[in-house]
């Protein structure tokens, strides 16, 4: 049964939502000379995930740049991420002082002279990509001093984004009307249960890319993947099991493995036929794929960026006939599917996807009435009714439904042609009678039999997809690419 979870859409949140996929915001106050071999593992991360880190060398950029973390910050852009420097406020001291704080002695203008230069000093030593500016707040007495740091950013470091820590979502509104993020949530999970947490109202007057949550103390990795999955309208997140120490960011999960990168484990094309295998480390009833055959984010269903034309649930697979938001899918038929523990194998045959063309003919001359087609997991089914008698008994046959590339006849660009009881590829030009034999096919008369395994797709392919389980997002978009076997992680 075609899985539908909410009145509104598979993704469900709310309307003002932008649809993007979960980013990890890593707090990676981890020194590289200590920890070698969890940066290794960031970086190695941030080749098959979207992930930000925040580094903290010092309580802040220090005060001379360290080689070892420019070295390890460079290493974790080129492999994708995106870096934030850390520098603390102290709230501008809103809230009074706090006696023994780095911020004791200094008035609100001194603490916002130290943060301006401790920002220029992360651009200039270290190349960030932005700042994360914690111990934040809205309070009206001390947002000039946060307008004149966004102000700054912007003018002195065009293109770099800022993240503002409020670590909850009191008084923190007032922050999205000068920086990218706000953290709404920093939570001690054995202190209150994130899956129970309920955003604001207000939250919704905004997109979900607006905001980030950082939570700790989650034992386990399926708790963490559940945070994953959970929609709390943030686009940003963070789960560790770090933080009975005192410090809960000071390592990454003991399960970093098991919830980064949640991604096909692999996919190839043998012809005409696609083979994608995945694992979901979740339970669950319904495993989709959706795939975006055009590459057109405003066609098909729109979800997480894509314009999704195909469904592939289980082992069924449907056709979007929607305008772009409802929920319209039609059946198109079985497709197989295995699913053994929690690696899920799907193999899908292009054709069924692409929807190919055929014509007809007797000794040459095309009938008015195209053949139909059926595609079954093994076969391409074609039938004909014929209005003339004649030697040669033709199906023309266009898998790429491209009629500028093949033999061109009938208004179409014919890839294959079965004749009577053999099948030939195109080998020529465009107008030139040129074909390779390939094999006997079964020939009735009336239908052809044409195996899935004779028929080689010829167009490159770069399909946009991305999977889901019971009605929610899995992991990021990614592309099916032309001719590359994909195995990230092993089986």
């Amino acid at each position: 049964m075609l899985r539908r979870t909410t009145a509104l859409s598979l993704i469900g949140f709310s309307l003002t939502s932008s649809g993007l996929a979960k980013e990890w915001l890593i707090p990676a106050y981890f020194h590289p000379f200590d920890h070698a071999a969890a940066w290794q593992r960031l970086i190695a991360g941030a080749s098959r995930d979207r992930i930000t880190i925040i580094i903290n060398p010092s309580d802040g950029p220090g005060s001379a740049p360290d080689p070892l973390y420019q070295q390890v910050v460079t290493q974790f852009q080129q492999a994708g991420g995106k870096v934030l420097g850390y520098v603390p406020t102290c709230y501008f001291k809103a809230f009074g002082t706090v006696s023994g704080h780095w911020c004791q002695n200094l008035t609100a203008d001194q603490i916002e002279v130290r943060v301006l230069d401790e920002i220029d000093r992360y651009f200039a030593w270290y190349g960030v990509d932005g700042i994360f500016l914690d111990e934040a707040t809205g309070d009206p007495s001390v947002f000039p001093h946060y307008a004149t740091l966004a102000d700054s950013v912007r003018l002195n470091h065009p293109g770099a984004v800022v993240f503002a820590n409020p670590g909850t979502d009191f008084q923190a509104e007032p922050l999205l009307q000068l920086f990218d993020v706000v953290v709404t949530v920093e939570e001690d999970q054995a202190r209150a249960d994130y899956l129970g947490y309920t955003p604001p109202l207000w939250t919704s007057n905004y997109t979900e890319d607006r905001f980030a949550h950082l939570v700790y103390n989650l034992p386990t990795p399926t708790e963490a993947r559940k945070s994953l999955l959970a929609e709390k309208h943030n686009r940003y997140l963070y789960t560790t099991d770090d933080g009975p120490d005192g410090n809960p960011w000071d390592r990454l999960p003991s399960y970093w493995e098991q919830i980064v990168g949640i991604q096909p484990l692999a996919y190839s094309r043998r012809g005409a036929l696609l083979t994608l295998k995945a694992r979901f480390p979740l339970a669950g009833n319904f495993h989709q794929l959706y795939l975006d055959l055009d590459g057109q984010a405003t066609t098909g269903y729109r979800i997480s960026g894509l314009g999704a034309e195909i469904l592939v649930e289980n082992g069924y697979l449907h056709r979007y006939v929607g305008s772009g938001s409802d929920w319209s899918w039609r059946f198109q038929g079985p497709v197989t599917f295995l699913l053994g523990g929690d690696l899920a194998t799907w193999t899908l045959p292009l054709l069924k996807l692409l929807e190919p063309q055929a014509v007809a003919a007797v000794d040459g001359v095309p009938e008015s009435t195209a053949p139909s087609l059926q595609v079954t997991d093994q076969d391409l089914i074609a039938q004909a009714n014929f209005g003339r008698t004649g030697t040669f008994y033709q199906l023309f046959l266009d898998l790429d439904a491209d009629s500028a590339t093949g033999f061109i006849f009938g208004g179409i660009g014919a890839d294959y042609l079965a004749e009577n009881g053999f099948l030939f590829r195109y080998v020529g030009q465009g107008n030139e009678w040129s074909w390779q034999p390939i094999a006997p096919i079964p020939f009735s008369g009336t239908e052809w039999v044409l195996p899935l395994k004779d028929l080689d797709y010829p167009a490159p392919i770069a399909i946009p997809a991305l999977l889901g389980q019971d009605g929610n997002r899995f992991g990021n978009p990614f592309t099916i690419d032309e001719d590359r076997s994909r195995s990230d992680r092993p089986d």
